[in-house]
């Protein structure tokens, strides 16, 4: 059994660099466009955003104190016994949530490099994207040692981006920019504000990443204390550092010129703020760094997700083949690979965001309902909260997650309308089929197995009696 030997320092710290990264970068500009460039309503929906997902982590953390176990959600349903349900969350894991994450940060990591070199040709863009998880994913399949190193480098250097636009906001900011935005009567932005509802589901790719503290709760020392503590502190620290760089962005550069659907959100915005060239490049180097290390981590813990699952057989045997030299899921590794390819020919990045905030919600639903299902039904299920704060706590869940799934759905509404292009929601439409058909399949499967069963025995009982 691993010994418990993480504090409350080093848990809220895995909190925050699990969370802050490459994720804000990529969804800022869609969460500026969803508000209206509006200063007061981008702030509320990142504000907002951070303290949805509270009430969440509060029930999570409850029932990871229960079972400090690898797997999370997946093994609650193990235990519950609700193995349609379990079948149906990795599918979802695996399908939909593993890949669109890998998937976005490949898009926007290619679309940079490919606007430094002035390359505009989608398809060599998205070729580019996949030639980089090629070699991520060679890296996890051959280097160990670089894999394990690599993680620890990336966690520091992905705070240079969010420095960068800190200080660039001190030098060459201006406040004016929120004075004049923020000079629209109160009429308008009351009016405007339905539009945080997609606003704040946009902020959940960002503040994904929190809930990284359940992954190690079997290592956390007090782990009924410290595991409630560091998720509120560090959604507390990330939600502060998400303020301020909304803030950074409006006093550098709100414009509606901007193209919210772009990866290179930030450095266009630089670029109209007319910075030296030198600075541009150098923030466009960071961030390449960012998004690599959210590449390498990505395929790490996603992998071993994977792994897990063909393990308990909910996915095909095959996968969970590991390199004996080095312990790594190599199947795992080129199943992930494979799917992200097919999200980044499939669709655009924001299209892609979206599908992960749907999916997202929908494992959150399986999974405070099966913590409260735990709660109720299992003797050795600890309770923190009273039953009167756990009913508020899972009623503030389940209001929180049909909001944000009725944001992800005017998202992609207004993208439709945005764009004039209803393609966009057809694709959405499939990309749901695919996660819904899950359940189902389970049963398929179970049913095509008995009946292979059933085969075998007829012939079991036939050839003895020949």
């Amino acid at each position: 059994m691993l010994k418990r030997k993480y504090g409350l320092l080093t848990t809220t710290m895995v909190a925050i660099s699990a969370t802050l990264g490459s994720s804000i970068l990529i969804s800022f500009g869609q969460v500026a466009f969803y508000a209206k460039f509006n200063p007061i309503l981008m702030l509320l929906a990142w504000a907002l955003g951070g303290l949805l997902i509270i009430p969440s982590l509060l029930i999570f953390a409850e029932t990871t104190v229960s079972y400090p176990e690898n797997g999370t959600t997946y093994n609650w349903l193990k235990k519950a016994n609700y193995k349609a349900f379990a079948f149906w969350f990795g599918w979802i894991l695996v399908l939909i949530v593993s890949a669109t994450a890998i998937a976005s940060i490949t898009i926007a990591c290619s679309s940079l490099i490919a606007s430094l070199f002035n390359i505009t040709n989608p398809w060599i863009i998205k070729a580019i994207g996949i030639g980089l998880m090629l070699v991520i994913g060679l890296f996890h399949i051959f280097l160990k040692q670089l894999v394990i190193v690599s993680q620890t480098i990336f966690t520091f250097l992905k705070l240079l981006p969010i420095l960068f636009i800190i200080v660039i906001a001190i030098i060459y900011g201006s406040f004016n920019n929120f004075k004049n935005q923020g000079g629209s009567n109160l009429t308008e932005t009351y009016v405007s504000s339905y539009l945080l509802l997609p606003a704040i589901a946009m902020t959940m790719f960002a503040y994904s990443g929190v809930e990284s503290v359940t992954y190690i709760a079997g290592e956390i020392k007090e782990p009924k204390k410290n595991i409630i503590r560091a998720k509120i502190l560090a959604t507390i620290v990330v939600i502060a550092v998400y303020l301020i760089l909304a803030l950074s962005f409006i006093i550098i550069n709100v414009s509606h010129g901007l193209d919210w659907m772009s990866s290179t959100f930030w450095q266009d915005a630089f670029k109209n703020l007319k910075l030296p060239s030198g600075l541009i490049l150098a923030f466009n180097i960071f961030v390449i760094i960012i998004f690599f290390g959210s590449l390498n981590s990505f395929f790490l813990y996603h992998s071993r997700m994977v792994h897990k699952l063909a393990e308990e057989k909910d996915l095909a045997p095959i996968f969970a083949k590991v390199r004996k030299s080095n312990e790594s899921p190599y199947m795992a590794i080129i199943l992930l690979t494979i799917l992200s390819a097919i999200y980044i020919l499939w669709d655009q990045l924001y299209s892609i965001v979206t599908y992960f905030v749907i999916a997202t919600t929908i494992l959150q639903f399986i999974s405070i309902i099966v913590a409260w299902q735990l709660r109720h039904k299992r003797k050795d299920y600890q309770k923190i909260f009273n039953d009167f704060v756990f009913g508020i706590i899972f009623l503030s869940v389940l209001i929180a997650d049909m909001l944000l799934l009725a944001g992800a759905i005017i998202s992609v509404y207004i993208s439709v309308i945005n764009n004039n292009d209803w393609w966009i929601l057809w694709k959405c439409l499939i990309v749901c089929g695919v996660l819904l058909a899950g359940y189902p399949i389970y049963y398929l499967r179970t049913f095509w197995r008995w009946l292979r069963n059933d085969e075998s025995k007829k012939k079991e009982i036939k050839n003895k009696k020949e």
